[in-house]
């Protein structure tokens, strides 16, 4: 069997709760519908843990479960989503750094409570359409967190 499927994968401190009802109402607005995976014996050692699957229609769903993902569709496809809460204590390499021949390699950290945004999506988003909307979408939501955070940042009196 081969693997399908794009995996994106994004950290915010924004609470899953907000992202998880402003993705799910974005993707209902066009024409999806979904199945909560959310379950107490998947992600057990994952702290709000939550799983969506979208699909548009019946024939899109049992498109995906012949030949996993994909856009045949109307360049559309079915999205697995999933978003949990982790302590971020060490260390990470930064991918694009990683440079094997130089022993090379950027970390990054991040001290405290994230919550993660995994997306799987049918294509790359750099050559899908498709793909490329729907990341935006979480990343929009994602960004207009932190912009909002900023605004309000910026906008206490200063004393």
């Amino acid at each position: 069997m081969e693997f399908t499927g794009y995996d994106y994968l994004l950290y915010s401190p924004m609470n899953n709760r907000i992202v998880i009802e402003l993705f799910n109402k974005a993707l209902l607005d066009e024409g999806y519908q979904f199945d909560n995976a959310e379950t107490k014996d998947v992600g057990t050692h994952i702290e709000e843990y939550s799983a969506f699957f979208y699909y548009k229609s019946r024939k899109m769903y049992d498109t995906h479960l012949k030949i996993d993902y994909n856009t045949k569709i109307n360049g559309e496809g079915c999205i697995n989503f999933y978003t949990g809460a982790e302590a971020l204590n060490s260390p990470f390499i930064v991918a694009d750094t990683m440079d094997v021949k130089q022993d090379f390699f950027q970390y990054a950290w991040f001290m405290g409570r994230y919550y993660f945004y995994a997306l799987t999506l049918p294509g790359d988003i750099n050559h899908c359409p498709f793909s490329k909307r729907i990341f935006g979408i979480l990343a929009n939501i994602l960004k207009g967190q932190q912009e909002c955070n900023q605004q309000l940042i910026n906008s206490k009196p200063t004393e």
